[in-house]
């Protein structure tokens, strides 16, 4: 879970270095979904929903990485309208691969019989999805910039409840007997 948490991290905050034309991304997303795919790979055993997510977070990992070394070498205006697609296939992943995660923690937590905070993930989960798409139809706004803010304090809030919810399977998994009832 902890592999998880961090790699959502990383797949879902950018911190950049802007070099001329070049974008040096300081948290490369390709690592955050390398780390998604460890630790869902890690809980396949017991759960369908991350066992599907394999080849998902696999084509993930390569898209970033393309991604990641296009900025770092300038070709994004070289690549102009597939850059662009792809950056927006990146997204869809992006967004998949959280609804799946939510499904995922849904069924551990049906398995492992431990509130791991599922009805709020998936509230967490609908607000980003909404943020998100808000913003692309307000273009280059003021309130774009309130949903940009919008969108990362929600995205924290899903972060923080995911981690609790991990914490929560963490114990069940270490200490069984603490949730037999």
């Amino acid at each position: 879970m902890n592999d998880i948490f961090v790699g959502l991290i990383l797949l879902f905050v950018n911190f950049n270095i802007n070099l001329g034309e070049l974008t040096v991304g300081l948290l490369p997303s390709f690592v955050g979904a390398y780390l998604i795919w460890k630790g869902a790979r890690e809980l396949s055993a017991e759960s369908e929903t991350m066992r599907e997510l394999d080849m998902v977070l696999k084509v993930a990992i390569g898209v970033h990485a393309v991604i990641w070394v296009c900025n770092f070498f300038g070709a994004v205006y070289a690549w102009g309208l597939l850059f662009w697609l792809l950056n927006v296939a990146s997204q869809l992943m992006n967004f998949y691969i959280l609804h799946q995660l939510t499904g995922g923690v849904e069924e551990l937590e049906k398995i492992r019989c431990v509130d791991m905070r599922v009805e709020m993930l998936k509230r967490w989960w609908i607000a980003i999805f909404a943020f998100s798409v808000l913003n692309v139809f307000l273009g280059r706004s003021f309130w774009s910039v309130l949903c940009t803010i919008g969108w990362f304090v929600v995205l924290l809030g899903y972060l923080l409840c995911f981690r609790d919810g991990g914490r929560a399977y963490m114990t069940a998994v270490n200490d069984p007997a603490v949730f037999v009832g």
